[in-house]
């Protein structure tokens, strides 16, 4: 019993060395793996009012072939609950590199996508400009909810902007989450 004690304890310390160079060495070794570049992205909950903000958080994570590997998450102010998600990150990154998900591949669109990252399905809303990169917007509308993405055609459709609003009794929306991008490093 007391074997399995330390052994545990030593899983855990792994984990958590792992959690800290996890993003450096994909960084190191990215150009053997062919992944095209990291984001860092900045997801902010909003209260029932849309305006007053209720949890902020940073992810960075590995863009590779129209989807994404959370690689470092960071919540401000919160130690305990960073080391925590660091640890499950480092589990889903490890499976992905395992399970060989970065082998050399078509970079391509993300699945039914066109090249102008548009979805006949939903409507388009927009064309913007995000961190120097055009986009299109298309909003899916549900009873309950809206949600509005912003892709870029540049990096498999990967959506730099998101946003989720919940529809009111009234029928107007309030902003309940926004997911956006604010860093692309392509130095990989």
């Amino acid at each position: 019993m007391k074997r399995i004690g330390l052994l545990a304890v030593a899983v855990v310390i792994i984990l958590c060395a792992i959690t800290q160079a996890l993003p450096q060495t994909i960084s190191l070794f990215s150009t053997f793996v062919c992944g095209p570049c990291l984001a860092r992205t900045e997801f902010t909950v909003y209260a029932d009012d849309g305006s007053t903000v209720i949890d902020s958080y940073f992810v960075t994570s590995y863009l590779h072939r129209g989807g994404e590997v959370a690689l470092s998450t960071t919540f401000p102010g919160c130690p305990l609950r960073t080391a925590a998600r660091r640890v499950i990150d480092a589990i889903g990154a490890a499976h992905y590199l395992l399970t060989g998900n970065l082998r050399d591949g078509n970079e391509g669109d993300a699945p039914n996508l066109k090249d102008s990252c548009t979805d006949h399905a939903f409507p388009v809303v927009a064309v913007e400009t995000i961190l120097n990169r055009p986009t299109v917007a298309s909003q899916e509308t549900s009873p309950q909810d809206r949600i509005t993405m912003w892709r870029a055609a540049d990096l498999a459709c990967y959506p730099l902007r998101v946003t989720k609003e919940d529809r009111r009794p009234d029928g107007r929306f309030v902003l309940r989450m926004k997911r956006q991008t604010i860093e692309i490093d392509k130095r990989l």
